[in-house]
């Protein structure tokens, strides 16, 4: 979908021309995976996601909970369907998919990755916990949760090293079956750029891969980001929840992590990644 194309719906949809009294420009601002713009009229400023992933209806409705629940996220304002069947994949515990696109107003603040100190890493990790904690999310349920991200994780292995380098990875990740898990309402990718710092606060963004699954799925994410910049997440961690982790939490952190550097070198080419998983095997 290009900005004709979107000009033509919004000028045609009722709710979301009546936001702008008069002419709105739009403007590209982001086309990594999923396409963002910025519409901008005389007196106000939206943001539009055009989503290509499948998780657009499954984001809209988490923004929305979320919103209801005072939590800082990017304000929903209208969504439309591109789909008209919902698509099925194992990848992502066969749940139903819907691209689509969210228009909302955006957080406007620093990214975490700006303000890297040890205060707002403490924040990231009481908001994430406050997630696990408190939100009590009955869809998105995968029944064989485990099996999934495990084989996420070995696909990109096998895409990226040889057979003796995969079977050391293979067998650090298939620990992750042995463990019980109980799935509690996960951000699903708490990367430093997805935590919005404001005044006296800190927000979220980007829901697409937000779920009920592991709470240390998070933590390893935000792990293996903060080690990349030579920060310890566990003292923080620990301090935040009073109390140490045990070796089975560290493991279940340890995967995601492992998986998340694993992701980074499949798509992006990752050096860094490449060194940190190097240093795990």
């Amino acid at each position: 979908m290009d900005t004709v194309a979107l000009k033509e719906i919004i000028t045609h949809h009722k709710k979301i021309r009546a936001l702008f009294d008069s002419e709105f420009e739009i403007e590209t601002i982001s086309k990594k995976f999923n396409i963002i713009y910025k519409i901008t009229g005389s007196e106000i400023s939206i943001h539009a996601k055009v989503g290509f992933r499948g998780w657009s209806k499954s984001e809209w409705d988490i923004l929305n909970l979320l919103h209801e629940r005072k939590y800082l996220v990017p304000k929903p304002i209208h969504y439309i369907s591109l789909s008209n069947v919902n698509i099925v994949n194992w990848k992502f515990g066969d749940l139903e998919q819907e691209n689509g696109i969210i228009f909302y107003q955006p957080l406007n603040g620093k990214s975490l990755m700006d303000e890297l100190n040890k205060e707002k890493i403490s924040e990231a990790c009481k908001l994430l916990n406050d997630y696990h904690s408190n939100i009590d999310y009955q869809d998105h349920l995968i029944s064989h949760y485990q099996e999934v991200e495990v084989e996420r994780g070995l696909k990109y292995a096998k895409d990226i090293f040889s057979d003796t380098k995969y079977e050391k990875v293979a067998k650090m990740m298939k620990k992750y079956l042995e463990f019980k898990i109980i799935p509690k309402f996960i951000h699903g990718d708490a990367r430093l750029e997805h935590f919005i710092i404001l005044e006296n606060a800190i927000g979220m963004i980007d829901f697409e891969g937000a779920c009920n699954g592991d709470p240390f799925k998070d933590f390893g994410v935000l792990k293996a980001d903060l080690e990349l910049n030579g920060i310890k997440l566990i003292p923080i961690l620990e301090n935040v929840l009073g109390r140490e982790l045990s070796d089975e939490e560290k493991s279940r952190m340890e995967f995601f992590e492992l998986r998340k550097h694993l992701r980074a070198i499949k798509f992006d080419k990752d050096k860094k990644s490449k060194e940190m998983v190097d240093s795990m095997i």
